[in-house]
C-alpha cells in the first residue's frame, strides 16, 4: 500500500510542477471507516461537490485491503471554492496521527455560518469569540474526530 500512495503523491506533485501552479496544501483525512458519511457532510457544510470517490475493491489486483474495507473509500476528494480535502478509510487511523484542518476566512459571515454547521455534535474547545489578536476565531473537534482551527481576521 505504501508503494501505491508513493507513486499517487508523485503524480499529483509531477503534475503541480508541471502545470506551473503554485503548491497547495490539501488535509488528507483518514478515518476509521466514515469517510464517506464525512464527505457527504463536509460537502454540505462548505456547499462543495464530491468529486471523487474510490473505493478499495476498485484498487488493482494485489493490492491488500484491510478486512471488511471492500466497500469503505480508499480515496475520496471533496471540492469547495478553490479548496480541497482527500479522505480515507483507515483500518489504523491511530498510525496516522492526530490532524487539525485550519482555515482562514474571508468575511465574518462565513466563518459564523461554518461554525454554526461544524459545531452540531461536536467538543467545543473555543467557542467562536473575538480573540486579542485582533480575529474572531474557534477550536473545536467535529462529530468525527476532525479537529478545526477557524480564523477571521478583522480588516485593519
Amino acid at each position: 500500500m505504501k508503494r501505491q500512495v508513493s507513486r499517487r503523491l508523485v503524480f499529483f506533485i509531477f503534475i503541480k510542477l508541471y502545470r506551473k501552479e503554485s503548491m497547495k496544501l490539501i488535509p488528507y483525512l483518514y478515518l476509521p471507516g466514515t469517510a464517506e458519511e464525512a464527505m457527504q457532510f463536509y460537502q454540505s457544510v462548505f456547499k462543495g461537490k464530491i468529486v471523487s470517490l474510490t473505493r478499495f475493491k476498485e484498487a488493482p489486483g494485489g493490492m491488500p485491503v484491510p478486512a471488511g474495507f471492500a466497500d469503505k473509500v480508499m480515496h475520496g476528494q471533496v471540492h469547495f471554492q478553490n479548496e480541497m480535502i482527500y479522505f480515507s478509510d483507515s483500518d489504523k487511523v491511530a498510525d496516522h496521527g492526530v490532524h487539525s484542518v485550519s482555515i482562514d476566512f474571508e468575511s465574518e459571515e462565513e466563518i459564523d455560518s461554518i461554525y454554526n454547521a461544524l459545531s452540531q455534535g461536536a467538543t467545543v474547545h473555543l467557542p467562536l469569540d473575538k480573540q486579542f489578536w485582533g480575529a474572531k476565531y474557534a477550536k473545536l473537534t467535529d462529530k468525527y474526530g476532525v479537529n478545526w482551527d477557524m480564523n477571521y481576521t478583522y480588516p485593519s
